[in-house]
């Protein structure tokens, strides 16, 4: 369920975060946030009976949820009133005037993302060459460099590489090799029984076969690819360990060479992973769960090279969809804004936009 959150916090924190908040507001920018907000003060509580309620009833009272937010508190204000204020940076580059090769490069970056219609017109062709790149896989080991190749533009597949610092010594940074390659939340939405998890299993399929088809695939051929996606990535979430599990550091910490960990998983080519994905040369890394590996290395020959390629198809879909044209865009928000996350509304096209730019 939806709540306000964060409100204890920011009667603590706003302080610090409101001298950033000084500036003049620009056009269109939400009010200031106050560094200290006693407003916020439900004073008809006792503090020593409901401290929480005491310092947050108020602004809860006053504050809903924005329809075009799935959860609302005093960081996320903040973090609104910055998207204003981003965007007022960004139309400022698309000024006719000199700019920085950076600027001119961010200013391009977001007009074109605002360009709905250049979108449209394109229609899906921003997605062919990825497609085509999978659709022309052979072999396993062409399915690990192609995986490498999704992880290098930032496509999630499969499992988890990035670096991390070593956990035993934070002056360091070393590789990260964990589980991972689902789409939905969390593990347990792929192999939990009750009716709630099987709705939305249910709905999930639904979604990636009408993703499949707005990529062009008839129905029945876009129906057995989510049946085939949800194959897969129950077979991954299988393999996984439980988040309870883990909480515990420990749970995550196995550090072993290159060589031992490529031996107990020989179906993932993980030398030829390493060589391809762009990442400097290392010995050594730590592995997150070594028996997830050692689970899919067999799910790897189970499952026929075609279910592979269908499950990269729907990853590399699942990661462009919100930069394609309204039919993606609103597919994906139907799944994953409104039914899984209750958001009631878009966001409005700016604000997603500004958002894309911030984070490429």
């Amino acid at each position: 369920m939806r709540t306000s959150i964060l409100c204890v916090f920011s009667l603590l924190l706003t302080a610090v975060f409101g001298l950033a908040q000084s500036s003049p507001s620009s056009s269109g920018v939400p009010h200031e946030i106050p560094a200290f907000d006693v407003n916020a003060i439900d004073k008809s509580i006792e503090p020593c009976v409901d401290f929480y309620q005491y310092a947050c009833g108020n602004w809860m009272k006053n504050n809903p949820i924005p329809p075009d937010k799935a959860r609302w508190g005093r960081f996320d204000e903040l973090f609104e009133r910055n998207l204003y204020i981003l965007r007022d940076i960004l139309t400022e580059t698309q000024a006719p005037e000199k700019h920085s090769s950076t600027e001119t490069m961010v200013g391009t970056y977001y007009g074109s993302c605002m360009d709905e219609s250049a979108i449209e017109k394109k229609g899906n062709a921003p997605l062919t060459p990825e497609l085509e790149r999978i659709n022309s896989v052979k072999t396993k080991a062409d399915l690990i460099r192609q995986i490498a190749a999704m992880h290098r533009n930032s496509t999630p597949a499969l499992f988890a590489f990035y670096p991390q610092p070593d956990m035993h010594d934070s002056a360091e940074t070393i590789a990260y090799l964990d589980q991972g390659g689902i789409t939905l939340p969390d593990r347990d939405y792929y192999i939990k029984d009750d009716p709630k998890s099987v709705e939305t299993r249910q709905k999930y399929v639904e979604h990636v076969q009408k993703m499949f088809e707005i990529a062009g695939d008839k129905p029945d051929v876009a129906a057995a690819e989510a049946k085939a996606v949800l194959t897969v990535e129950t077979g991954l979430a299988q393999a996984s360990m439980d988040r309870t599990v883990r909480r515990d550091p420990k749970t995550r910490d196995h550090k072993m060479t290159v060589a031992e960990i490529a031996g107990a998983a020989p179906n993932f080519d993980l030398t030829v992973y390493f060589a391809d994905n762009g990442s400097p040369k290392f010995t050594s890394l730590n592995v997150g769960n070594p028996d997830f590996f050692k689970q899919v290395n067999e799910q790897l020959n189970a499952m026929p090279l075609d279910d592979w390629k269908v499950y990269l198809r729907w990853k590399a879909i699942h990661e462009y969809a919100p930069v394609l044209t309204k039919a993606f865009v609103e597919e994906d928000f139907n799944f994953n804004g409104k039914y899984m996350s209750g958001q009631e509304e878009m966001e409005a096209r700016w604000k997603r936009c500004v958002k894309s730019t911030d984070v490429n």
